[in-house]
């Protein structure tokens, strides 16, 4: 005997049956009673499904376009990727690409991923600069104007020619050979002129490579300061005033030997007058008699109070320094030791923190030490103070060094030569 074949219901219609608890409303569908009996009684079951099979039909459709949105994203993504490391490799920041093709192609790569993913994003992918890629794209752009040194297309905000012939008009005018170069932009935009930034027009000024209509006249140019030929021969001395962040007042005295650069002495406090001057004095010259020098050293110092009073004139009086004036016993000035102060600062001093007096004392030693120990200077030919001042910086030492700089020339010529393009 066959069995006939159970008609299969859905589970919602069921739960909406059992919920309802109306058979009436569902005997249209062809449901016997009852089975509509039973589900009532046994009330609404209870099935395992996903929240999604819920949604409606459009949210859906939407959830499906972002997701398809995404996947183009992570592909173009990928896609990018494996074309950049395919030419680089896994480094793109430092290396050079000299060959124009594959330069494009990492360009047609960027183009096709930007349909689905933002530039920055595209860069910050493969690791190029948005520097570098503006240059590689701008490089494609064939322009035949002769007279553009760049195709105003590919630079859209460029200035015009007539722009650029105005700046020049405006800076080499004589009318205008007074004012400044922020004065003449602000000038150019008042007559409607120039409408431009003061750094845009020093950057043309640059690179056409203009001169203003003057000529220096008074005073004339400094000449060569004074200068020692040995070392011990002839020092220089001044004072520097700088505030910690406690608003404490510093005071720096130091002297330096000119022929050698090398700072012999110098002393941080929080006043200053005839007995710290002769303390320092009396170091740098403890320290010079320690280097082997015995002869009384020439002091040049400025006329402050510091320098022009009883306990220094006492110094000189018993012949222990010879001191000079600047600008009054002699026409020089105390340029070199004001130098030192001017490196002091502006290097080390205004780039630390110096919250008290005892930061600045430490911050000074650290400098003039570093100064004297490990800092060459061009005017020494290559040599660090106290080398100098020693006396173990020799002729061979400078020959050596300038026959390494030849070598490493011409080494440089020799790798530089071994790279080329297309066009070279």
């Amino acid at each position: 005997m066959s069995l006939g074949h159970y008609k299969r219901y859905d589970w919602r219609l069921r739960n909406l049956v059992a919920t309802t608890g109306k058979i009436d409303d569902f005997l249209h569908i062809g449901i016997p009673k009852s089975t509509l009996r039973s589900w009532i009684k046994k009330g609404p079951i209870k099935v395992m499904s996903l929240p999604q099979l819920d949604r409606s039909e459009n949210e859906l459709v939407k959830e499906n376009l972002i997701l398809k949105k995404k996947l183009a994203m992570a592909d173009s993504q990928f896609t990018l990727l494996k074309s950049t490391i395919r030419i680089f490799g896994f480094q793109i920041q430092y290396q050079r690409l000299p060959s124009a093709s594959d330069k494009e192609n990492i360009i047609n790569a960027i183009r096709q991923a930007r349909k689905f993913l933002p530039l920055l994003v595209c860069l910050e992918t493969i690791g190029l600069s948005i520097q570098r890629f503006q240059h590689w794209r701008k490089k494609q752009i064939q322009c035949l104007l002769q007279d553009q040194s760049s195709c105003p297309r590919s630079v859209p905000f460029r200035l015009t020619q007539e722009e650029l012939v105005s700046i020049k008009h405006f800076y080499t005018s004589k009318e205008y050979a007074h004012f400044s170069v922020l004065s003449l932009s602000l000038m150019a935009k008042r007559m409607g002129r120039v409408f431009a930034a003061p750094s845009t027009w020093r950057k043309v000024i640059q690179d056409l490579g203009l001169k203003k209509h003057s000529k220096r006249i008074y005073p004339p140019k400094p000449k060569l300061g004074i200068r020692a030929t040995l070392p011990n021969q002839l020092w220089h001395m001044d004072m520097s005033i700088i505030r910690a962040q406690d608003n404490t007042k510093v005071f720096i005295q130091s002297i330096i030997d000119n022929y050698s650069r090398c700072v012999l002495a110098w002393k941080v406090s929080t006043s200053y007058g005839g007995k710290h001057t002769t303390n320092l004095v009396k170091n740098a010259i403890r320290f010079a008699h320690e280097s082997g020098f015995h002869a009384p050293p020439t002091i040049m110092m400025d006329k402050g109070c510091e320098n022009i009073n009883y306990d220094v004139d006492r110094l000189v009086e018993a012949k222990a320094i010879k001191r000079i004036i600047a600008q009054i016993d002699i026409t020089f000035s105390n340029s070199m030791v004001e130098r030192l102060f001017y490196r002091l600062k502006y290097k080390h001093l205004y780039n630390i923190y110096l919250g008290q007096f005892h930061d600045v004392e430490k911050a000074v030693s650290f400098y003039f030490n570093e100064s004297n120990h490990n800092i060459p200077l061009l005017a020494l030919k290559g040599a660090t103070p106290i080398e100098v001042y020693s006396r173990s910086w020799t002729d061979s030492k400078v020959t050596e060094l300038r026959k390494q700089s030849t070598e490493a020339r011409a080494r440089r010529l020799k790798i530089n030569q071994t790279f080329s393009c297309g066009s070279c």
